[in-house]
């Protein structure tokens, strides 16, 4: 039941008629006004009383509180006269938290911040005005959205959701030029990723879609100059490839022109003009042309301009033949054998062009021979790997790790000890 002789709410005094020393009633009842009356106070978190308060110092009691301000939590401690005041607190009662920078509400059994128990805002404008379309409105030259750090009791993670409530609504970022859109990205009425433009915020234009199945994205083909029937460059190049790889009309490919309807592999010597010098229009016409000369033509009936001896080609390659000897042969490792020359002395060239496919190989030399009756070998050129013998060679008679050259009666000797089965290739020059 509460207090007749003091108001419901504060508890302030009444004064009594015919009352003695008003004046103390009416002191009392100024005091807590002063106390409770646009209440702010130093702290909430004070458990101790201070040691040199000031008067009309004020704190809220934090829990557990010792000294003076024992089985006093949550009340309002004013330090008046000299001593500590203490007014309990109702539901609904506000106070200004100085050190916490907040404005508090006391729920009935707690002092909580003011924005606990704002709940659901249906409009909310911030430097502009929210309406029933636009629930939040935000006017500013910049928004920061950052992530609650880890020792601020955050993860560090930042995440902007847009949400949608099926797949047959829009969930997008609109970009706008004077409140006309101009570009948007987002899930457009289905489920996958679309960026979209526009010239005049009505008419828009498609330029990339994203497939949220494949992940891959279909981008826009201008396909007025190029002859294709695609609407993208996926849809263009599957169409190439369907045609054999050809577009739409070019002036010329190699001459020809009109459609291309083929890779230019695909091309014969019949669709390739000619400016060989043969008479023909195209190169199948010159090819053909000049077989036509070459046919029946022999060796015997070309005249010769070689400088070689000789009235014709067959005359001079003929001469030529005499003086030349080529061939190949292929040894085992520590094995020999042996070349027999048309004729007894001259120079041979050998290379291992088969050692690492490079040329010149890396063993090669020439040696000057005499295997008739007056057997010699004499080295005119050689690699590091190349040598020659003056003597006959068994296999394993010249130096380990290269190519030795020899002679014997009527025999060129070569013998391969480089380790490996080896193919050398040689050339003959007859001597004088």
């Amino acid at each position: 039941m509460s207090d007749p002789l003091a108001t419901n709410l504060l508890g302030l005094p009444y004064l009594a008629a015919a009352q003695a020393q008003k004046h103390v009633t009416h002191n009392e009842a100024l005091r807590k006004l002063d106390a409770l009356v646009q209440i702010g106070v130093a702290d909430t978190t004070v458990t101790d009383p201070p040691g040199s308060p000031a008067e009309g110092d004020r704190y809220i009691v934090a829990a557990t509180a010792t000294g003076d301000w024992t089985g006093h939590e949550n009340d309002i401690a004013a330090f008046t006269d000299g001593v500590w005041a203490f007014f309990t607190p109702s539901a609904g009662w506000l106070a200004f938290d100085a050190a916490g920078g907040a404005l508090l509400l006391f729920d009935g059994s707690d002092w909580l911040a003011v924005g606990d128990f704002l709940g659901a805002v249906t409009q909310f404008g911030i430097n502009a005005t929210a309406d029933a379309t636009n629930r939040l409105a935000v006017g500013s030259n910049a928004v920061l959205f950052a992530a609650i750090e880890a020792g601020d009791g955050g993860d560090g993670d930042v995440r902007f959701v847009v949400n949608k409530e099926t797949d047959g609504d829009t969930a997008s970022l609109l970009f706008q030029s004077g409140y006309s859109g101009r570009a948007e990205v987002g899930l457009a009425g289905d489920a996958d990723l679309v960026f979209k433009v526009s010239a005049n915020g009505t008419d828009w234009v498609e330029a990339i879609r994203v497939d949220k199945d494949t992940g891959l994205p279909a981008i826009l083909y201008d396909n007025a100059t190029s002859g294709l029937t695609a609407g993208t460059v996926q849809a263009a190049i599957d169409e190439i490839v369907a045609t054999g790889g050809g577009g739409g009309a070019v002036d010329s490919v190699f001459g020809r022109t009109g459609v291309v309807a083929a890779a230019a592999s695909d091309y014969d010597a019949s669709q390739v003009d000619n400016d060989s010098g043969v008479s023909g229009a195209t190169v199948a016409d010159a090819l053909d042309a000049l077989s036509a000369v070459l046919v029946g033509l022999d060796s015997d009936a070309i005249g010769n301009v070689s400088g070689i001896s000789g009235a014709s080609i067959s005359d001079a390659l003929d001469t030529f033949g005499g003086f030349v000897q080529g061939g190949k042969i292929t040894l085992a490792d520590d094995a020999a054998g042996s070349i027999t020359p048309e004729f007894n002395g001259g120079i041979i060239w050998i290379t291992g062009a088969n050692i690492d496919g490079t040329y010149p190989a890396p063993r090669w030399g020439a040696t000057f021979f005499d295997v008739g009756s007056s057997l010699q070998a004499e080295a005119v050129a050689a690699s590091s790997s190349y040598a020659t013998v003056d003597n006959n060679l068994s296999g394993v008679t010249g130096a380990d790790g290269k190519v030795n050259v020899g002679r014997n009666t009527g025999v060129i000797r070569i013998e391969n000890r480089l380790g490996s089965t080896q193919t050398f290739h040689y050339v003959i020059l007859k001597g004088s």
